[in-house]
């Protein structure tokens, strides 16, 4: 019987083989088969296909995640782009409430309580919120009952809008 001395090398992942030789009872020298040559070969060729398909991922996989690091920074550019065009937003609206105030302030408690129970809701209490107390008591006191315990409750509640809490000289 033929005694065959097989041995591998494990090396980057190959399976690099090596023919031994061995010795027959007659003392010539053989190769190993060739069967088991050809297996040899056929796994160091899925070997190298595996190899290429685990690159091919690798590299689509650096790609998504090179696209995925570009849309992030897109949305944070984005994101501060929405800060500024809100802060723009809200000093605006800061300006209009202020304005607002002024006004109710400067009318008649009777035509103040009109012009208030008629707005909207919310921008109604943010403008009571820093309507100074003596003058928005007397337009309290001109307003109908039913509006005026809607728009005490909406302030008692803290229903504001984003302005009015942000105010920087709220007067009571």
């Amino acid at each position: 019987m033929k005694n065959i001395i097989l041995i591998f090398l494990l090396g980057l992942g190959l399976m690099l083989p090596m023919i031994a030789f061995a010795e027959t009872p007659d003392n010539d020298n053989c190769i190993m088969s060739e069967q088991v040559i050809n297996d040899l070969k056929k796994e160091q060729e899925n070997l190298k296909t595996k190899q290429n398909e685990l690159a091919e991922r690798e590299a689509e996989m650096a790609k998504r995640e090179a696209a995925v690091e570009e849309q992030v920074q897109k949305l944070q550019e984005l994101r501060k782009d929405v800060e500024k065009i809100n802060a723009i937003h809200s000093k605006d609206n800061e300006e209009k409430i202020t304005k607002v105030v002024e006004t109710v302030e400067k009318m008649s408690p009777k035509n103040a309580a009109k012009l208030l129970a008629s707005i909207d809701e919310r921008l109604a209490v943010t403008a009571m919120q820093r309507i100074n107390t003596p003058t928005l008591a007397k337009i309290m006191n001109s307003m109908e009952p039913q509006k005026l315990s809607q728009l005490t409750e909406l302030m008692a509640l803290g229903k504001k809008t984003a302005a009015a809490s942000t105010a920087p000289g709220k007067v009571n």
